[in-house]
């Protein structure tokens, strides 16, 4: 997805929208990089009795408590300074790597399981135990994922566009066209991408 940015912004590439539709899409992959349960064997949860851990924690306690989740990112962005840019889709996928390491650092998956059991997955329980955790691991994501849109953007070459709305019929046409940077399983991936 980086590459397709970058390819997107080049000579011959599809413009604008097609790197917006590429970022969109790089956006939801570090979106789930920053949220423990998302990248982790226990996604829904450790049993079977487990399983509503996954809703409780992203979207019920998340949506209780949208004007916190808002204010503390306020806060806590209002002041940092952007992360180094980096070069190539190698060190695109470290960093989003390290995001992973340091949300499960930051709330071990185990541990969300934990509070979800004892708080019998109670939005305001959750919140008390997980949601500064959760507002810097959503910080921590969104600061990596603007690096990295500043990185594909500077590495392409690409001048900043005058702003406008993007045409959402086109941008439909990408993505929901099969060849426009494809689902493929890491087995696939690996295989086709020069390392």
């Amino acid at each position: 997805l980086y590459d397709a940015v970058i390819a997107a912004l080049g000579p011959g590439g599809q413009g604008v929208e097609a790197a917006l539709c590429a970022a969109g899409a790089l956006a939801h992959y570090v979106g789930d990089a920053c949220q423990p349960l998302h990248v982790s064997r226990f996604h829904h949860g450790r049993t079977p009795q487990e399983e509503g851990v996954h809703s409780d924690y992203e979207t019920k306690m998340v949506g209780a408590n949208r004007a916190a989740i808002i204010s503390g990112l306020e806060r806590r962005l209002r002041s940092v300074r952007p992360k180094t840019r980096i070069k190539g889709h190698r060190a695109a996928a470290q960093a989003t790597v390290a995001l992973m390491d340091r949300t499960f650092k930051r709330i071990p998956p185990e541990h969300l399981c934990d509070v979800w059991v004892s708080s019998h997955g109670a939005s305001a329980e959750l919140w008390s135990a997980l949601g500064t955790q959760t507002v810097e691991s959503m910080a921590d994501g969104a600061r990596t994922l603007a690096m990295l849109w500043s990185s594909a953007w500077a590495e392409a070459g690409a001048s900043a566009p005058a702003a406008r709305a993007a045409d959402r019929d086109h941008l439909a046409e990408l993505y929901t066209n099969r060849a426009f940077v494809p689902s493929q399983y890491l087995t696939e991936y690996a295989a086709s991408v020069k390392w």
